[in-house]
Parts: C-alpha cells; sequence; structure tokens
C-alpha cells in the first residue's frame, strides 16, 4: 500500500509539475502575443500585489493537514475532526476579513498614484488588483479542502483536479486573451475559473470522504491555541517565498523597469525548472512522512528521505546542463524575440536552482511531521537578506546582482536543513553525504529491481 501511494504521488505531481513548467512556459508568449513587453510587466507587477495575501492563512492548512493526517494514521479520529474543523472555522473568519479589506483598498488606496504606468489605464489597475484579491483568498478556502484529501490517502486526486483546474484557467484565459485585452476581463475570468474549481471541491470531497467533512462542529479554542505555533511557522515559509519570489519581482521593477522584469521573470522562469522537479519529488513524499511518523516507522522514513535526497542532486545536475545548452535558443524562440538569453545570468540562475534542490526537497520530512520551525524561520531571514544584497547591488550589477542574491539565500539554508535531516534520522551527516556522493539509496532500489527483473525473466 505504501509503494502504490508513493507511486500515485509521485504520478499527480509530475502531472501537476509538467503542467506548470508547461503553463509558465506556454505564459510568456500567449500574452507577448497580444501585449506589448511593458504591459506584460505591469500585468505580472499587479498580480504579484495581491499574493501578499495568502499570508492571511496563517499556515493553518498545511499545519493541519499534518495534524490529521498523523491523527488518522494513529486512528484518532477526535483528534483528527477536532483538528480538521479548527482550521475550517479559522481560514474561513480569515477570508471574510481579508474579503472586507480588499474592498476597503479598492476605495481607499491611491493605487493609480503609487502605480503609474504609461500603457495602463487607472481604473484597470484597481479593479485587476481586486480582482487578484479575490482570486487569492479563494486559494485559502481551497487548501482546507486538501486537508481532508490527505488524511483519507487521497492526496494524488486533490492534486490532479486541483492541476486540472489550472489548465482549465489557462484555456478560458487564452480564449479571453484572444477576444479582448482587458486586464479587467482576465483576472476576472481566472476569479470565475477558481470559483468554480472550489464548487468542484465541494462535491468531490463527499464522495471521497464521507465521514471526514469540513465544519465547525469541532471546532476548539485549545486546538487553535496550539496549533499556532506550527502554523505561524508556515506562514513564515509562505512569507519567504513573497519576499523570495514577488519581493524580487517587484525590486527589479522598481530598480530597473517594467521591462526588464519580463527579462528576469523569464530566465527565473527557465532555470526554476530545476526547483519545480524538486518540489514535484518533496510534495510526493511529504504526506508519506506524515503517515510514517504517526505509525512510527522510523526506518522506511530514513530509506524515503536519503533516495530523494539522491534523486534531487543528480537530477538538478543534469537538468542545469540541459538547461544552460539551451537557453540561447529556447529563451529567444519562447519570448518571440523579445527577450535574448544572456548566459551569465542563466548560469548564476541556474546555481541557485540547483542549491535550492538540495535544501528544498529534504524540507518534506520537516514540513510533514510539523518539525519546520527553524527551517522556516531560516528562509524567512534569507528570503530579507537576498532582498537587501539584491538593493545593494542592483545599481551597480543589474539583473546580476539580483540573480546573485538568490544564490545567498541558498547558500544560508543548504547546511541547516541537511543538519536537522540528519539530526531526525538519527544519522550521522557524514555518513549521509558519503551516500549520497555514491548514490546509495539509488543504487540499492535499482539493484532490487534489476534483481527482480532478472528472477522474473529466469
Amino acid at each position: 500500500m505504501f509503494k502504490k501511494r508513493l507511486a500515485q504521488n509521485f504520478g499527480a505531481n509530475l502531472f501537476a509539475q509538467f503542467a506548470n513548467v508547461l503553463l509558465q512556459l506556454a505564459s510568456v508568449p500567449l500574452f507577448l502575443s497580444f501585449w506589448s513587453k511593458d504591459r506584460y510587466g505591469a500585468w505580472l507587477l499587479l498580480s504579484a500585489i495581491p499574493a501578499y495575501l495568502s499570508l492571511g492563512d496563517a499556515g493553518f492548512a498545511l499545519s493541519s493537514a499534518n495534524e490529521v493526517s498523523m491523527a488518522v494514521a494513529e486512528g484518532n479520529r477526535v483528534r483528527a475532526l477536532r483538528s480538521l474543523h479548527t482550521a475550517w472555522g479559522f481560514l474561513c473568519g480569515v477570508s471574510i476579513v481579508l474579503t472586507a479589506l480588499a474592498v476597503g483598498a479598492f476605495y481607499a488606496v491611491p493605487w493609480n498614484q503609487w502605480l503609474r504606468f504609461a500603457n495602463v489605464a487607472p481604473r484597470e489597475v484597481q479593479w485587476t488588483i481586486f480582482l487578484f484579491s479575490l482570486y487569492t483568498i479563494g486559494g485559502i478556502l481551497i487548501g482546507a479542502f486538501g486537508i481532508i484529501y490527505r488524511a483519507v490517502y487521497r492526496f494524488a486526486r486533490f492534486n490532479v483536479l486541483s492541476t486540472s483546474g489550472s489548465l482549465a484557467q489557462f484555456v478560458a484565459t487564452a480564449i479571453a486573451l484572444a477576444l479582448t485585452r482587458s486586464m479587467i476581463c482576465i483576472a476576472g475570468v481566472m476569479l470565475l475559473t477558481r470559483l468554480l474549481l472550489l464548487w468542484v471541491y465541494v462535491v468531490d470531497s463527499r464522495k471521497v470522504s464521507p465521514d471526514l467533512k469540513l465544519g465547525l462542529a469541532g471546532f476548539s479554542f485549545d486546538e487553535l491555541r496550539r496549533s499556532w505555533r506550527p502554523s505561524v511557522m508556515f506562514m513564515a515559509n509562505t512569507l519567504g517565498n513573497a519576499l523570495y519570489i514577488q519581493g524580487l519581482t517587484l525590486l527589479v521593477g522598481a530598480s530597473l523597469g517594467a521591462a526588464a522584469v519580463v527579462t528576469f521573470n523569464t530566465t527565473r522562469t527557465l532555470t526554476r525548472v530545476i526547483v519545480q522537479f524538486d518540489i514535484m519529488i518533496r510534495q510526493s513524499v511529504w504526506p508519506e512522512f506524515s503517515y510514517l511518523f504517526g505509525s512510527g516507522d522510523m526506518e522506511r522514513a530514513r530509506a524515503l528521505n536519503k533516495l530523494i535526497f539522491e534523486i534531487s542532486a543528480a537530477a538538478s545536475v543534469a537538468l542545469a546542463a540541459v538547461i544552460f545548452l539551451a537557453a540561447p535558443w529556447i529563451i529567444p524562440v519562447w519570448t518571440h524575440h523579445a527577450v535574448h538569453a544572456n548566459s551569465l545570468l542563466v548560469a548564476i540562475l541556474l546555481s541557485s536552482a540547483m542549491l535550492n534542490g538540495l535544501w528544498s526537497v529534504t524540507s518534506g520530512l520537516l514540513m510533514g511531521t510539523n518539525q519546520h520551525e527553524g527551517l522556516t524561520f531560516r528562509y524567512l531571514i534569507a528570503a530579507s537578506v537576498a532582498i537587501i544584497a539584491g538593493t545593494g547591488t542592483v545599481q551597480f550589477l543589474g539583473l546580476d546582482g539580483i540573480a546573485l542574491s538568490m544564490v545567498l539565500c541558498e547558500v544560508i539554508l543548504v547546511p541547516y536543513t541537511i543538519l536537522k535531516n540528519c539530526d531526525l534520522m538519527r544519522q550521522p551527516v557524514k555518513e549521509f553525504l558519503l551516500d549520497a556522493m555514491q548514490l546509495r539509496a539509488i543504487r540499492e532500489v535499482t539493484g532490487v529491481y534489476c534483481n527482480r527483473w532478472l528472477v522474473k525473466v529466469g
């Protein structure tokens, strides 16, 4: 059952990451086919601002997903329902507050004075930010359904539905772009598809889990207080992502202009195909670490942790080599020659992506067991350091300075994650690294399957 779930998780996440990479790669030429480079850069900046509302989740969806999954693995249904209903009550309350803030900001915040785009009407700025705000709030509610799917060992199904929703959103966006150039209409179409996906989860979750449903009957203020610390640490991780990704995007736009945002985001998106691969692995094993720790199966958890680290490291190096050689051809064709490859920028961003793989994939162990406090705190600090370093170097080094600040962020995080993983798995760091350099776990798994095949053939 463990191998079957792992295979399903991997397959669903492979589909999700493949679709994610495909959509990221396809979105650039799609928008540049209808909009100018400056208008597309303005769109990227406008969509980055409301993304910070996702912090309103406060990490409760992820923290509760771990708690409910471990409770189900232990056979404690009362604890599972208490954690689930407490998270749902909190997320509903937060969504109501954020919606009220979005409405207030629509009327009170002078977006038109703060953001002056030459080819974007003031009304478009105001409405686009508002619709993206509602879009982000919808994502917070969707996260609550992921708790149910994980707890009943159907997280692969949740990922497939989520990915299908993203593909449907892209198709709807493409149709809307062909029919209108209005940012308001495009943002409205994206919001509508997200609301439809939310309705699908409401219907499907009742079929998948008739006994474990969202509600408020088990809501507990004691559980809310108890869950606050690990949840806030997940929020710190989300804030770190916002600083690291959207923050650097806003820094590029403020320092070098909207056109530079397109160049930077395009190159970063291509190089972070490596990161998407690592995320695919992490998301596949994250639920399994919750189940394994809940049932006390440390031996299997240790073997799984070693295997994913080696796969990530080996794949990152191979992907980096392919991307570096292909970038001079891919980027111009991909952007209709609006952006040309800068070899130095590509190399620096690839270094950042490879370093990310060394710590990101094994963070699934820490996050899947709610032992991520140290990592997320350091990630927040590292992301802040990257913003400061980027601010200090962008005037002298341009986009290369921003890229170097990303490398600095990753370097700060790599040692801690490896040390923490080895401590939890009770394995010496030197032994762990030597095994990884020799790809011992990969060779062991490969040897087992080769022997089975030979026995079957023989």
